[in-house]
């Protein structure tokens, strides 16, 4: 990633299945043959937060990109990178409103998932940041390597987001999702106030 001139490149996905949820992610220069070799990408995954029963599937893929911002920023603050990153995720609101979406009145923290929406704001305001919606589940056929991917003759956004989708499932057949007992850390406690006057 020390090509001055080049895009650095992002994409996550989620698996959301009985009130539980993991996401998956992957940063390169957006060479598909990068996913084959893992000293071209950083990938992860892991659990989606939030109070359980109202998990859904837009959390899920926001965290994603919140992580994959998260990781961005200090990639490029660590090596001094003022090159252009581009983030793609399938929820194509979320996209939407992480670009667009109004969040400056006190009514708007108290929609869904506002927690993400001000870290992911706060993060991409930053960074010479391009989020884009690529359309979910592309893949025509099963594939197992990278190698039947690369036949089924994706786009980069599209490969990539399979990618993350298949690795998404993974985590969450692993065990790797969220709890319905988590713990909540001191900078979270604020999120019961705004809850009012639900019970949770």
């Amino acid at each position: 990633m020390r090509q001055k001139n080049s895009i650095i490149f992002g994409c996550s996905n989620a698996s959301l299945k009985e009130n539980r949820a993991s996401h998956a992610r992957v940063i390169s220069l957006g060479d598909i043959d990068d996913l084959s070799n893992p000293n071209l990408h950083i990938c992860g995954h892991g659990p989606v937060h939030g109070y359980q029963p109202n998990l859904s599937s837009a959390r899920s893929k926001l965290q994603g990109i919140t992580v994959v911002t998260i990781i961005l920023k200090l990639l490029f603050e660590f090596h001094s990178y003022t090159v252009k990153a581009q983030v793609v995720c399938g929820n194509q609101g979320v996209i939407n409103k992480c670009k667009n979406g109004s969040l400056h009145r006190l009514r708007h923290h108290r929609e869904a998932n506002v927690d993400l929406y001000l870290t992911q704001r706060d993060l991409q305001s930053s960074l010479n940041l391009d989020l884009q919606w690529v359309k979910g589940h592309a893949d025509k056929q099963p594939w197992e390597s990278l190698h039947d991917l690369k036949s089924q003759q994706l786009s980069r956004e599209e490969t990539y987001n399979v990618w993350c989708d298949k690795a998404a499932t993974k985590a969450w057949l692993q065990g790797d999702h969220s709890s319905s007992d988590p713990e909540v850390s001191v900078t979270e406690k604020w999120v019961f106030y705004s809850m009012y006057p639900s019970y949770h």
